[in-house]
């Protein structure tokens, strides 16, 4: 049976024990404006997805996250889930949790799988040479090509959309959906790790790499370049 494997702080790993549930919290649709539903209603008609549902989200068979750490996400992943604000004296605070645990659990049949790599920073620099997750958390796409871009790719993922029982591989970054509660009696605490001081950058393809991706020879436009999420 598969597994998915859900990072947490340490905290609610505990809080967890003590519930006796998971709870699903996650929004299917990642992003709520107007210019993205057509692409997330689409995909919820392919499979029934529910417009409205909450889900527990994880990595799908991979306990420590690679196809994340190559495709540009695992940092990024880290920052969003030890991350949390805390009111000071006069304003909300950004603070960090001091630990993370990855739990696993099996996925059940209930369960839906996409294709988070369609819009990972390293395939927006593959489509564009542009990091498109780093740009529109600093400042906006700019263009409207960029814009078409990001819709596209973002469509993409929506409808890579497959219930489990269906999904055979071949996902680049397989990201398991589950719809409902998961037990704590079904859920094993992999491991724990103190959480890393890291600084999102923006995602870049080395000379190097890219001498290797066409051949020997670095492409200019992903010399000295410093895009990303």
């Amino acid at each position: 049976m598969n597994k998915a494997y859900h990072l947490t702080p340490r905290e609610c790993s505990e809080d967890i024990k003590r519930s006796g549930y998971l709870e699903p919290r996650t929004n299917p649709m990642i992003f709520e404006h107007f210019a993205f539903m057509d692409g997330f209603l689409k995909a919820e008609h392919k499979v029934n997805m529910g417009c409205n549902s909450r889900f527990v989200v994880g990595a799908l068979d991979s306990p420590d996250f690679q196809d994340w750490k190559e495709h540009g996400l695992y940092e990024r992943l880290i920052e969003r889930v030890s991350s949390f604000w805390e009111m000071g004296d006069e304003w909300y605070d950004k603070k960090v949790h001091d630990e993370l645990s990855v739990l696993s659990f099996p996925v059940p049949d209930t369960s839906f799988v996409r294709d988070h790599g369609h819009i990972s920073p390293k395939t927006f620099m593959e489509v564009c040479g542009k990091d498109l997750w780093y740009m529109i958390s600093h400042g906006g796409l700019q263009t409207e090509k960029r814009g078409e871009i990001f819709l596209k790719q973002l469509e993409k993922y929506y409808m890579s959309v497959t219930r489990i029982t269906s999904y055979d591989g071949g996902f680049q970054v397989p990201e398991v959906w589950v719809p409902e509660p998961v037990s704590s009696k079904n859920i094993e605490e992999v491991y724990t790790f103190k959480t890393p001081k890291i600084s999102v950058k923006p995602y870049t393809i080395s000379p190097k790499a890219e001498a290797e991706k066409v051949g020997g020879r670095a492409s200019k436009r992903f010399i000295n370049v410093t895009v990303g999420w």
